[in-house]
């Protein structure tokens, strides 16, 4: 129940943010998808793990951790829009 409430508060603040935050906001959750997409497709392409597969595998583990410094970056840079857009007034 508590999710569902938290859910409606994020829709109702989305919605009033700029577009250019709104923007931030999108491409870096599309990204981060991309990037543990991409980190799956690796772990599934190397198969077992082996001296030959090291380096893809490690390959695999950057590409898992890079959605969250993705999703950290863009939320500080949507709050940085979004008070420039607004003038620091809400």
């Amino acid at each position: 129940m508590k999710l569902r409430s938290d859910l409606k508060k994020f829709c109702s603040y989305m919605s009033g943010i700029s577009r250019s935050a709104y923007l931030v906001i999108k491409w870096s959750l599309i990204l981060s998808c991309i990037s543990a997409a991409a980190a799956l497709a690796v772990r599934l392409y190397i198969g077992d793990f082996s001296i030959r597969t090291v380096r893809l595998f490690l390959l695999s583990e950057e590409l898992l951790t890079l959605p969250q410094s993705i999703l950290l970056l863009g939320a500080i840079l949507s709050v940085c829009v979004e008070e420039l857009s607004t003038g620091g007034r809400r």
